[in-house]
């Protein structure tokens, strides 16, 4: 809606904040992918409980409310304050929801969350340590080509076997596409956007 993308947008001082990061000015567009979308993800490249999910990127951070309540290790990093303390604000609500004796029967046939198990670091994502890492989404809808080789780079540290869904794929000998899927977006809710799946292959991102 209008009032939810209003509350999203960047105020001046996170501008500012991608701009002494060297960050590009469209690296602010902020979009989702929808909570069906990212269960159907999280499905296609074989997410299991107890999995680490990194969100890069994570704005309000749906994403990783969601991947944390499939059973998910999850952590969102964001670099917009305004859309940080959104994410901060949503898991408290979140926690209120999940202690409601109203909505608990909704979630019991869910997988056991992992208690402690989501966070949001306020952070340039290019510089978060996601080495451990089982799964990470990247909305890369409006980053750059130079952006995206900037991610090549800082995900060499992935190990053999990580999964990497993008818009636009990484850059790099150590990715290695597994296919497309496609799910709705918060950009047109008419308009299902089509998702690179990648995996780290051989010996890793970085190479032998």
């Amino acid at each position: 809606s209008l009032v939810l993308w209003t509350r999203l947008s960047t105020t001046e001082a996170d501008d500012r904040a991608f701009a002494e990061e060297g960050l590009p000015q469209q690296a602010t567009q902020y979009g989702e992918i929808l909570l069906e979308g990212v269960m159907d993800m999280l499905w296609r490249v074989g997410a299991r409980p107890g999995d680490r999910f990194y969100d890069l990127g994570s704005g309000a951070g749906r994403a990783s409310m969601v991947a944390w309540l499939l059973g998910l290790r999850s952590t969102g990093a964001e670099l917009a304050r305004s859309r940080f303390e959104a994410a901060c604000q949503g898991v408290d609500a979140l926690e209120s929801l999940l202690t409601s004796a109203s909505f608990a029967p909704r979630v019991a046939g869910l997988p056991a969350r992992v208690p402690s198990g989501l966070d949001f670091v306020r952070c340039n994502a290019l510089q978060l340590d996601v080495s451990d890492a089982d799964v990470v989404f990247l909305s890369s809808v409006a980053f750059t080509p130079e952006l995206m080789e900037q991610f090549g780079v800082a995900l060499r540290s992935l190990r053999p076997g990580a999964r990497v869904v993008s818009f636009k794929p990484v850059p790099g000998p150590g990715f290695q596409m597994l296919g497309h899927f496609t799910a709705p977006s918060s950009w047109n809710y008419t308009w299902s956007a089509e998702w690179c799946v990648q995996v780290v292959a051989g010996a890793g991102a970085g190479g032998a």
